[in-house]
């Protein structure tokens, strides 16, 4: 980044909070371009919460498959959801 020029267009590929990190970096070093992110879905990576939530527990026992665990995490995200809890709580687990 050192030998880039301040006004020098910038293209960052993938919304991950990397691209973030490097366009933090970039506005950190003087850069003052225009920069455009290229997302192949084209969602910007979620902020964090606001404020710290308590983690909401999944129960995954032992030898539990990829599939199976991952239906037990969406549905302890649907019940945080009902309870008021943001889904967040449970993959801060």
């Amino acid at each position: 980044m050192q030998d880039l020029a301040p006004d020098a267009p910038v293209r960052l590929v993938g919304p991950g909070l990397t691209a973030v990190d490097v366009l933090i970096s970039l506005r950190r070093h003087g850069h003052h371009g225009s920069v455009l992110g290229l997302l192949r879905q084209g969602w910007l990576p979620l902020s964090h919460l606001p404020r710290a939530v308590p983690p909401v527990s999944v129960d995954l026992p032992e030898g539990v498959g990829l599939p199976a665990a991952l239906r037990r995490i969406r549905e302890a995200a649907r019940t945080a959801l009902a309870h008021g809890q943001p889904w967040q709580a449970v993959l801060d687990a």
